[in-house]
C-alpha cells in the first residue's frame, strides 16, 4: 500500500505498525502488521521510542543512502563469559569524516582513540598527535617519523646506525663487558666523537694494538718502563753528557764494540803511524825497505815478467812475420838464427814516432865478424834496417811498406838459407 502526504508521530514503535495495518484484512490482530509484498512510505519517520529489527537496509544500487545518527551505536548482546559483543561491519567502511572517540578531537580532551587488534596500514599514517603503541610494530615499507620514537624494546639488525646514535651517548657503563663483538660493529661505525671521555680503558685494548703513530707527544717518563732517555736526563760512565751532546767515554769501545768488516780506509787517520807488527802477513814499509824484507815482487808497474816479452816466434827459411810494435815507445828485438847452427845474432832497440822508425843494432854474423849499425824508415817504405848472417842464411828487420793501422815491423829469414829465424819482442 501507498500512504502520501501524512505526517505521523508516536510515542511508540507499535504505533507505526498500527497506522500501518489501515486498510489492510480485518482479521489481523492490532499488534501485528500484514504487509503487502513492498511498502513503500514517501514521508518523514519520527520514532522517539526504540525500534527492533531483525535487518535494515538503507539505500538501493547505484543509488546509495544516507544514515543519519545523533547519538551512540551500541551493540546491547553479550557473548561468552557475558563478554560485550562488538559491533561488526561485515563489509568495508569508508568514512569521509574524521573519527576520534571523546566529544573532542585529538589531543584536546583525554580519551585517545584506542585500536585494540593488530593494525594493517596499506596507505600512510600521518598526524599532528602521539602514537602509542603497546605491543608489536611491523613496519614492512618506508616510515618516516617526525618526532619522538619511544619503544620499550628494539628487535632486529641494523636498526641503529651510527647517525641515530649521539655524539658521546656511548659510555663505559652503558656496555655490558663482552656485550659487544666486532660483528655487531660496522668497520667504520665507531668515531673518536662517538667515544665518550675515559670511555676506553687498558682491558678495552688489546695487547700490543697501540703502536707509536697513535702516541701524542709529552709522555712523562715516570710512564715509561725501565730508565727512560729524556732532555733533561743526564749519563755519566761510558756515554756522558745529555741527550743531544752525548760522547764516549775514552778507552769505552773495543773490538767486542767493532763489527768485523766495518773500518775503511778512510776511518784511519793520515797519521795512525800503524806498525807493521799489526798487519797479518808481511808487509813493505820505509822501516823494512831493502834486501832484508822478505817480499817478492809480483809485478813491475803492473806487468809480470811474462808480460814483459810481448811477442816471439819463429820464421821459416824463405817467410816473414809482422809484429806489432806500440806508438811512440822504446822496444827491443832479439833475433838469432836457429837450427841447424848459430848463423848469426842481433840485438835491436828502437823507437816509433808519428809512423817512422829509428833502430840501433848490434849484430853478429856467426863467422867471426860482427858490426853495431843504426838506421831509420818510414813505415809506408819496405826499406830494411838491419840484416845479419853469413853463407845465404840471413835473417832481417824491414819497415812494412804501409802505415794503416797498427804500427809494425816484418822480421824475415832469406830463401836461400837453410835455417829458421828466431824472435823476441819486448817492451
Amino acid at each position: 500500500m501507498t500512504i502520501k502526504n501524512k505526517t505521523l508521530i508516536c510515542t511508540s514503535f507499535s504505533c507505526l505498525a498500527l497506522v500501518l495495518g489501515i486498510g489492510l484484512a480485518n482479521t489481523a490482530s492490532a499488534y501485528e502488521l500484514q504487509p503487502a509484498a513492498t511498502i513503500t512510505y514517501n514521508e518523514d519517520l519520527t520514532v522517539n521510542g526504540t525500534g527492533s529489527f531483525d535487518s535494515i537496509k538503507i539505500g538501493k544500487q547505484g543509488v546509495g543512502g544516507v544514515t543519519f545518527f545523533n547519538g551512540s551505536i551500541i551493540n546491547a548482546t553479550t557473548g561468552a563469559n557475558n563478554y560485550n559483543n562488538p559491533i561488526t561491519f561485515a563489509d568495508s567502511v569508508r568514512i569521509d569524516g574524521d573519527v576520534f572517540r571523546g566529544e573532542l578531537p585529538g589531543s584536546l580532551d583525554d580519551k585517545p582513540f584506542r585500536i585494540m587488534d593488530n593494525l594493517y596500514v596499506y596507505g600512510g599514517i600521518s598526524g599532528d598527535g602521539h602514537v602509542r603503541i603497546y605491543d608489536e610494530l611491523e613496519v614492512t615499507r618506508d616510515a618516516e617519523f617526525i618526532g619522538a620514537v619511544k619503544i620499550a624494546d628494539l628487535q632486529g639488525s641494523g636498526i641503529v646506525k651510527e647517525d641515530n646514535i649521539a655524539n658521546g651517548a656511548v659510555t663505559l657503563g652503558k656496555l655490558a663487558n663482552n656485550s659487544v663483538s666486532t660483528s655487531k660493529i660496522s668497520d667504520g661505525a665507531v668515531s673518536n666523537a662517538k667515544l665518550a671521555n675515559n670511555a676506553v680503558n687498558s682491558l678495552k685494548i688489546a695487547d700490543g694494538s697501540v703502536a707509536n703513530g697513535d702516541l701524542a707527544g709529552g709522555i712523562a717518563a715516570s710512564k715509561i718502563s725501565g730508565t727512560a732517555l729524556t732532555k733533561t736526563a743526564t749519563f755519566s760512565g761510558d756515554v756522558n753528557g745529555i741527550y743531544n751532546n752525548l760522547q764516549l767515554g775514552a778507552g769505552t769501545v773495543g773490538t767486542g764494540e767493532i763489527a768485523d768488516g766495518t773500518i775503511m780506509n778512510v776511518d784511519i787517520n793520515a797519521s795512525a803511524a800503524i806498525d807493521p807488527t799489526k798487519i797479518n802477513g808481511t808487509a813493505w814499509t820505509s822501516n823494512n825497505d831493502g834486501s832484508s824484507s822478505g817480499l817478492d815482487a809480483d809485478t813491475v808497474d803492473g806487468l809480470h815478467a811474462s808480460n814483459m816479452v810481448r811477442a816471439t816466434g819463429l820464421v821459416a827459411a824463405g817467410a816473414e812475420t809482422i809484429i806489432e810494435i806500440p806508438h811512440y815507445t822504446p822496444f827491443e828485438i832479439i833475433l838469432s838464427s836457429g837450427w841447424p847452427d848459430v848463423y848469426g845474432l842481433a840485438h835491436v832497440t828502437g823507437f816509433e814516432n808519428d809512423h817512422g822508425v829509428g833502430v840501433t843494432s848490434i849484430e853478429y854474423n856467426g863467422d867471426g865478424t860482427s858490426q853495431a849499425t843504426g838506421a831509420k824508415c818510414a813505415e809506408s817504405t819496405s826499406n830494411e834496417l838491419i840484416r845479419f848472417g853469413n853463407g845465404g842464411s840471413e835473417g832481417y828487420l824491414r819497415c812494412p811498406g804501409e802505415m794503416i793501422g797498427a804500427h809494425n815491423l816484418v822480421i824475415g829469414a832469406t830463401a836461400s838459407g837453410v835455417v829458421e829465424v828466431l824472435y823476441q819482442v819486448i817492451y
